[in-house]
């Protein structure tokens, strides 16, 4: 983790980071099994910027050999900070609304969602279940929508606040979208999240009677 926080103090230039840029870096977690890694994420008063999630491998000597992801410049100037702690006009439940509806092209509204309980730690997420009247036909929720808030880069230095969450609608595909928290909420993002592709690979196993692999994210 030293070693890591280092190196991006000392080549923070290869991102154009200004000294306060680099103090929003912030160690998400490390892992020493096998080749040695350590996550980061850039977050702007306490919020995560999107897309900005980078992996460090190191070598034996614990030092840098490879680093996957990117950050952005400016996000600690003073307009990035002031539009982070901006009081929102879009409520999540909205932007919620709006996501399922571009995705779907059947209306949905803010009174549809309520916040339910969340998982134990599942922090900086919120979740929101979705809430159908006795006879309505729309599409329902597989899951509750996990949301999170963040700062988009919109390009040239630029943040402003968004909702990030996963839309698991019955009959849809997977998606995740960024919706605008600041004015009307519009669509910053969307992405798919699955993807069909035929392909077969190595699992290495703990080598027991039933050849168990070893944890990640395969199911089980």
């Amino acid at each position: 983790e030293e070693a890591v926080t280092q190196f991006i103090q000392d080549r923070g230039d290869l991102w154009h980071l200004t000294p306060e840029d680099i103090a929003t870096v912030k160690v998400v977690s490390t892992s020493p099994r096998g080749l040695p890694t350590v996550n980061l994420i850039q977050r702007v008063e306490g919020k995560e910027v999107f897309n900005s999630d980078v992996t460090a491998s190191l070598g034996p000597n614990n030092e840098v050999i490879s680093i996957a992801g990117q950050f952005f410049p400016q996000a600690a100037a003073e307009p990035s900070r002031k539009r982070a702690m901006a009081e929102t006009k879009t409520s999540e439940e909205e932007a919620i609304a709006k996501a399922a509806t571009d995705l779907t092209h059947i209306t949905y509204v803010t009174s549809d969602f309520t916040k339910v309980k969340a998982p134990k730690g599942s922090e900086p997420y919120h979740f929101y279940g979705f809430k159908p009247k006795r006879g309505d036909t729309r599409p329902n929720f597989e899951r509750p929508v996990r949301l999170k808030d963040v700062m988009f880069p919109l390009g040239e230095g630029h943040f402003v606040p968004g909702y990030y969450m996963e839309l698991w609608i019955k009959g849809f595909p997977t998606f995740s979208y960024v919706m605008d928290a600041i004015d009307t909420p519009d669509l910053l993002y969307r992405r798919k999240l699955t993807q069909a592709v035929a392909f077969k690979y190595r699992v290495h196993n703990t080598g027991n009677g039933i050849f168990q692999p070893e944890d990640g994210p395969a199911p089980g």
